[in-house]
């Protein structure tokens, strides 16, 4: 039924291997089935969470709810008869209709089901008139209504859940809307016999009901799923029994069908004759493993997970094109000014990003570049993507506006061009750039190939920032982080010792600039202790930063996408601005009390950050492009200078504080504004606490452009008590990477009063 079938084998094993760890622990097990029932999103990822098992949360949701109707429809109904009559499609389309006609008793059955009342259910359908087609409704009805269940669950943020009646209903009436067009209806019907995806989603799109798609394929799966297991479970010779214990019960198939999932050749039979209706191979294999009391879980577990791949290949999502969109949590159009590449606002505080990062606040050190880009080609079936980001710190600017199909531009003077050919990326109020290609420079007239490396060619202001010759983030470049997760062949875990058979297991996957890139850890050898696959490195290209995306990445592709050092030479440079002398001092080393040299006195970098994706087939062709014009990255350590200029004669640092303290200090930084302070503290309540000069302040001088200050504040010290006192110089430059805040250095400097002439 499903054209992917390698992707069923690979989700059933994965499953059984999640589900069955956490059967292994009867309290846990017990508590995330009591928690979906309750739909309790918090209580289900605490119980995973403990056990270390939260990056399986989708899976065992699918299992549980999958599980859970089973059991359900069976309380609710009875067991299944031999000779029961079936439902043909045209049936169930219009039982399901006639149910959301009726919202009260739709909301009876909802009820039941959710309550597992049968009496209940039992006379909501007599009512309904739909008593005949007890076991096919039920199933719709809990698949339906626990659909969103494991989407709020798994989700990790606070959502409420929508109201399972209004979803059914919603449901209902599609389905009603199709019945009336009986000519789509009867090609829909005669299509969903063939078993093949492709020819339903064309029959759908071409009788124009692809708005309604999922739907429509949902309904075909829960007819298909109910017919094929009746028929190969339900024998005279073997009736079906209602378990005594419905959690203890799933708790044992989940244990049992851990054997049979470990044997992949198995599972893929298993697969197979659900698809093809094949009972005598179905049967054969659940009683090869001891399964058959579980017969209809495994079929209606099978068969969901199924139809699951042959709704995406009939109703595929919509093609998603790379696109580079976030540096750290900052949105690169929403988020950061385009004329000063600063942060335009500040974020909501979280325990890194602790001042929200902004407004006006530069970027600094390590930073992850994200966005998306898919494993596949949106455009070329099969082709596999890849990406890179490109950075460039030398521009010019337009001298005169162009228009898309001029093939040379005028730049203003002062730009150092590079050899020819190379590229050049022009942005215009700071959206996503057009790269060209310059041919031949003479003087600032530029001979240029338009609409390069995947861009269209665009008409271009004045004035607009020309970035030169852009070069690929690899190498040193490359910050490592975590790129997603993918799926990989491991031994399985058999308490503490590796098995001798596989199930697929999660991966982390991280970027890297070294090249070759780490291998892989050797997967254990059977009987030997067990340990996890690690960490698998992808590594960006060393000569064009190309990253490949993982064929088994899980999500379809990478959200993270890049780490970027930007502390790294021909990037941003950074650290001490001082020449002779730390930037943090408390030692009276030069310039305390006195500005920062203008030659010390260090500014940021503004840089452009290019992004390129294309099929691995089609390199050096790009076939996407987009860029973040303006970023402002700043990596200088500020100057934090703290002396007291008593302790310049005499006793030096152990000098006593009599009648005045003079206080020489100097901050300096392009990002400090007024995120500087100067205090004194002591344990005696006679320390003055805040000093920060204001501006003018006698003896202290203001930096231009809001840097800090220089100078001497002195303090009468003649009435404060003998004690030990404290003098903090604070600063914190407004900088971040995106996802943390750089945090405040606090420089202090302690005296005693331990007496007073008079």
């Amino acid at each position: 039924m499903s054209d992917s079938f390698d992707d069923v084998v690979s989700r059933l094993a994965s499953q059984s291997e999640a589900i069955g760890r956490l059967a292994q622990d009867s309290g846990g097990f017990s508590a995330v089935v009591a928690a979906f029932e309750a739909k309790d999103p918090d209580a289900f990822r605490w119980v995973l969470q403990r056990m270390e098992m939260l990056p399986y949360c989708e899976l065992i949701c699918e299992w549980v709810r999958i599980k859970l109707c089973v059991l359900r429809c069976l309380e609710l109904c009875g067991p299944p008869e031999p000779n029961e009559t079936l439902p043909t499609l045209d049936q169930f389309a219009h039982a399901v209709a006639r149910l959301a006609d009726n919202e009260a008793g739709l909301r009876r059955v909802v009820d039941a089901v959710s309550c597992g009342n049968r009496e209940e259910f039992a006379e909501a359908l007599r009512e309904l008139k739909l008593t005949q087609v007890c076991r096919v409704i039920c199933h719709w009805v809990c698949g339906i209504g626990y659909r969103r269940v494991c989407e709020i669950i798994c989700g990790g943020e606070p959502a409420a859940l929508a109201d399972p009646v209004q979803e059914i209903r919603a449901a209902g009436k599609a389905i009603e809307s199709l019945l009336r067009n009986e000519k789509a209806w009867a090609a829909i019907s005669k299509a969903a016999l063939e078993r093949d995806c492709v020819i339903l989603r064309n029959t759908i799109n071409a009788v124009g009901f692809a708005g309604r798609c999922e739907i429509i394929c949902r309904l075909i799966c829960f007819w298909r799923c109910f017919r094929v297991c009746r028929e190969l479970c339900v024998v005279e010779t073997e009736p079906i029994e209602l378990p005594a214990n419905g959690v203890e019960e799933a708790r044992g198939f989940a244990l049992a069908f851990r054997k049979l999932a470990s044997q992949p050749r198995a599972l893929a039979d298993l697969v197979t004759a659900v698809a093809d209706g094949n009972r005598e191979a179905y049967s054969r294999i659940v009683g090869q493993f001891g399964l058959r009391i579980y017969c209809l879980q495994i079929c209606a577990w099978v068969c969901v997970v199924s139809c699951r791949e042959f709704c995406i290949c009939v109703c595929p999502p919509p093609n998603l094109d790379p696109w580079f969109t976030t540096v750290g949590d900052f949105g690169i159009y929403s988020d950061i000014d385009s004329g000063t590449g600063l942060t335009n606002k500040a974020l909501p505080v979280t325990p890194s990003l602790v001042y929200g990062g902004g407004p006006n606040f530069a970027f600094f050190e390590q930073l992850q570049l994200g966005g998306f880009c898919p494993i596949y080609s949106p455009t070329v079936a099969g082709a596999q993507m890849q990406y890179r980001f490109l950075i460039a710190t030398q521009s010019t600017t337009l001298a005169s506006a162009i228009n898309s199909a001029q093939t040379t531009i005028t730049v203003a003077g002062g730009a150092a061009p590079p050899p020819t050919p190379f590229s050049i990326s022009v942005c215009n109020a700071g959206e996503t750039g057009e790269t060209m290609t310059v041919t031949s420079v003479a003087a600032s007239t530029w001979t240029v190939t338009r609409g390069q490396d995947g861009t269209t060619a665009e008409p271009a202001n004045a004035a607009a920032t020309i970035w030169i010759n852009p070069t690929p983030i690899n190498g040193s470049f490359v910050a490592p982080v975590k790129l997603g997760t993918r799926f990989v062949s491991w031994p399985v875990n058999n308490s503490g010792t590796a098995s001798a058979s596989n199930s697929l297991q999660f991966q982390d996957v991280y970027v890297t600039g070294v090249s070759p890139a780490p291998p892989d850890a050797t997967p254990p050898a059977p009987g030997n202790p067990w340990f996890g696959p690690g960490i698998h490195w992808a590594s960006a290209d060393p000569s064009t930063g190309w990253v490949t995306v993982d064929l088994n990445a899980i999500g379809n592709g990478y959200q993270v996408l890049m780490g970027f050092d930007t502390t790294q030479t021909g990037a941003a440079p950074g650290g001490d601005p001082l020449s002779g002398s730390n930037a943090f001092d408390n030692t009276g080393q030069a310039p305390v009390g006195a500005p920062v040299p203008a030659g010390s006195q260090k500014v940021g970098v503004d840089m452009a950050i290019l992004f390129q994706a294309t099929r691995v087939s089609a390199a050096p062709a790009v076939d996407y492009s987009n860029s973040l014009c303006k970023i402002h990255v700043n990596n200088w350590t500020e100057v934090n200078h703290l002396w007291f200029h008593e302790f310049t004669a005499g006793a030096g640092c152990c000098q006593p504080i009599d009648n005045t303290l003079t206080v020489q200090f100097v901050t300096d930084h392009e990002m400090l504004h007024n995120n500087w302070s100067l205090a004194i503290t002591s344990c005696s309540a006679s320390a003055p606490g805040d000093i920060t000069p204001s501006n003018p302040t006698p003896g202290v001088t203001f930096t231009a452009g809001d840097r800090g200050a220089s100078g001497s504040v002195v303090e009468n010290t003649t009435s404060w008590t003998n004690c030990s006192y404290t003098a903090h110089l604070s600063t914190r430059p407004a900088l971040t990477t995106g996802l943390a805040d750089r945090t405040g250095a606090d420089n202090t400097l302690t005296f005693c009063i331990c007496g007073h002439k008079h």
